[in-house]
């Protein structure tokens, strides 16, 4: 008997024996090498062909292999489809990221390995076995394998793209968009740049890359002269800032521009991406009929506040004007009321030829509409009436010497003694003589003698 393998003889005339067991058609997916990223979730899928018993199950193994290392078992579903871990793969944190599934029975099983680390590289390593009772035993009928190969895991570029997320730019202007890169795995490794643009709504295509040897190519309808010479992609520092230009931007040109970055070097003299980064970010053009369009609504919006204000600063000044016109009018009707009214001017009169030196304070009343030239050609040509007996005869008379009217002036006080004062009274005139007009005035003088 042959190890996995069952030898089944027959009886007869002649003894034959015949072995009954062959090798399982089994196929690791993917393969043989596969690249993921640090920090990623690998799947890979073991999948069983070739049965040679319809009753019979399938125990499945995975065994892993770092660089350089012996295979160990990692984890195992038995034929009954109970799950078993090994070595460092039993501790409770292992078994959390790593998954035996049986997706389809005894034909498709899933191996997956959650939050990749660099310790998971190296090779991945399925074995089948077909088992089936056998003579009340559990006899192992057949075997397969397959192996996959998990390369060296690195983490994702930092790749951010400036400014962003949104930028809004002017049709017509030329803009600028940066692609900065940071966290390269190794020293002599290459960057491959390409920038992408999805319009909105539209799925993204490639415009312009420079390749690892920092040749610019460019892609679909940007590869047209016309759009070449409006598309430039520069590399500002080595490995680390990209700059893209888009001139004379079009309203066609709004849209997601993205910035991919992979890592490449060579590795077993085959060029090998080993990380990958993108970002993206909005670009906006504002068209000159819209900016034309807002700015009109702006001027009305304004316009219509200032007429609001006009308005009122019309209705204030209205206000204002009446208020003055009718402040003129109480003035003018204030004016014309007291010109009506009879002045009183007083006036000091100083007569010398007394011998006592009095002063006498005369009250004499105006007509207001006579001018005072024509009262004093008047006066010259009154008769001047019959005097009272009371008032004393005066042989000459002088014209008094009229001093200027005063508003509340007080009079000196005379310190001299013996003083005699007069007082002027107003009295009722006689009868009107024929040829007397009238006009004139009579006082009463009545002298008074106080003694200091």
């Amino acid at each position: 008997m042959k190890s996995g393998c069952v030898l089944h003889s027959f009886s007869s005339m002649y003894s034959s024996f015949a072995e009954l067991c062959g090798a399982l058609n089994v196929t690791v997916s993917p393969g043989p090498v596969v690249d993921y990223l640090e920090g990623e979730n690998a799947t890979l899928l073991c999948h069983v062909s070739q049965k040679r018993r319809k009753d019979s199950l399938l125990a499945v193994r995975w065994f892993f292999a770092p660089d350089g290392s012996q295979e160990a078992l990692m984890v195992k579903m038995t034929k009954l489809r109970v799950i078993q871990y090994y070595g460092n793969f039993s501790r409770t944190a292992n078994q959390q990221r790593l998954r035996l599934l049986e997706e389809r029975r005894g034909v498709l099983y899933r191996l997956s390995v959650l939050t990749l680390r660099p310790a998971d590289q190296g090779q991945y390593v399925c074995k089948v076995q077909e088992i089936s009772k056998h003579r009340n035993k559990w006899t192992a009928w057949s075997n397969g394998s397959s192996a996959t190969e998990m390369r060296e895991l690195c983490g994702a570029l930092n790749v951010t793209v400036s400014p962003g997320p949104v930028v809004d730019y002017l049709e017509g202007e030329n803009a600028t968009l940066l692609c900065h890169v940071s966290q390269k795995r190794r020293k002599d490794s290459l960057l491959a740049v390409r920038w992408f643009f999805a319009p909105d709504g539209s799925q993204e295509a490639l415009m312009v890359k420079m390749t690892k040897l920092r040749v610019i190519q460019y892609y679909g309808n940007f590869s047209r002269t016309a759009n070449q010479q409006r598309l430039r992609l520069l590399e500002e520092r080595r490995g680390v800032l990209y700059r893209l230009s888009v001139l004379t931007l079009r309203p066609a040109d709004q849209g997601q521009y993205v910035c991919k970055v992979q890592e490449i070097s060579k590795h077993r003299n085959k060029w090998t991406a080993w990380s990958n980064g993108s970002s993206a970010t909005e670009m906006r053009v504002i068209s000159l009929k819209a900016t034309e369009d807002s700015s009109l609504e702006k001027k009305k919006v304004t316009w219509a506040l200032f007429e609001d204000l006009y308005m009122y600063a019309v209705l204030v000044c209205c206000v204002g004007i009446l208020s003055v016109l009718l402040f003129t009018l109480v003035i003018a009707w204030q004016s014309v009321f007291h010109k009506r009214k009879s002045r009183v001017r007083h006036y000091l009169v100083k007569c010398p030829q007394n011998s006592s030196g009095e002063t006498v304070t005369s009250v004499t009343s105006l007509v207001p509409l006579q001018p005072q030239k024509g009262k004093r050609q008047k006066e010259k040509a009154d008769v001047p009436p019959a005097v009272p007996a009371k008032a004393p005869i005066v042989t000459t008379f002088h014209k008094p010497k009229l001093l200027k009217p005063q508003r509340k002036v007080a009079l000196p006080k005379i310190a001299e003694e013996n003083l005699t004062y007069a007082e002027l009274e107003l009295i009722k005139p006689h009868r009107a003589a024929k040829g007397v007009p009238s006009s004139t005035v009579y006082a009463q003088i009545l002298f008074e003698e106080n003694q200091l």
